[in-house]
C-alpha cells in the first residue's frame, strides 16, 4: 500500500509444464506412445508467464461514503491451446498450428466503487477488456479440417449493487 488511500498490486506467475516421458506405451497390446498424440512439448492450455498490475485510489467523500477508481491491467505469453497430433503437425493441406496456437495477450479492466459510510451499501460500475481485445481462449479439433475456438469475451460494460445484511 503505498498510503493510506492507494493501492498497487502486482502479481507474476512463471509455470514450466511441459510433457515428459512421450515415448511411453500407451498400454499392452498398444503400438502407440505419447509421442504419437503429442507433437509438442509444452502441455496445452497453460499459459507459461503471466503479470498483472492495478492501481486504485480511494476518495473520502462528504458524509463518509467511498468512491475508489481502480485500472488493472494483465498480459499472458504465447501458449498452444491444444497440442497438434503428428499427423496435425505434418499436414501438407491444413495449418493446424494457427488455430492451436494462441500469441501473448494484454487485456486491461476498469472499475468505479462508492461504499456508504458503513459499508451496507456498495455500488460498482466497470468496463472489462476496455481495448476489446479478441483472442480465442479454447479450441477443439472436431475433425479433420474442423476446428471449434471459443472466444474471450468482448468488451462489457456493466453495473452492480450489493447490500449487506
Amino acid at each position: 500500500q503505498v498510503t493510506s488511500v492507494d493501492r498497487i498490486n502486482f502479481n507474476l506467475a512463471f509455470t514450466d509444464a511441459h510433457l515428459v516421458k512421450k515415448n511411453t506405451s500407451l498400454g499392452a497390446g498398444s503400438g502407440n506412445t505419447v509421442a504419437d498424440f503429442f507433437a509438442l512439448n509444452d502441455l496445452p492450455g497453460v499459459t507459461p508467464f503471466s503479470t498483472s498490475l492495478s492501481y486504485d485510489h480511494t476518495f473520502m467523500l462528504p458524509g463518509g461514503s467511498r468512491l475508489t477508481p481502480r485500472g488493472e491491467v494483465r498480459y499472458m505469453s504465447p501458449q498452444e491451446l491444444l497440442n497438434l497430433s503428428v499427423s496435425q503437425e505434418n499436414s501438407p493441406t491444413f495449418n493446424y498450428y494457427q488455430y492451436f496456437h494462441l500469441d501473448g495477450q494484454v487485456v486491461a479492466d476498469l472499475n468505479l466503487a462508492w461504499s456508504s459510510p458503513d459499508s451496507k451499501w456498495v455500488a460498482n460500475a466497470y468496463a472489462r477488456n476496455i481495448g476489446d481485445n479478441r483472442y480465442k481462449t479454447w479450441v477443439q479439433a472436431q475433425g479433420p479440417t474442423t476446428i471449434a475456438t471459443y472466444p474471450y469475451e468482448p468488451r462489457t460494460f456493466g453495473v452492480n449493487l450489493n447490500v449487506r445484511f
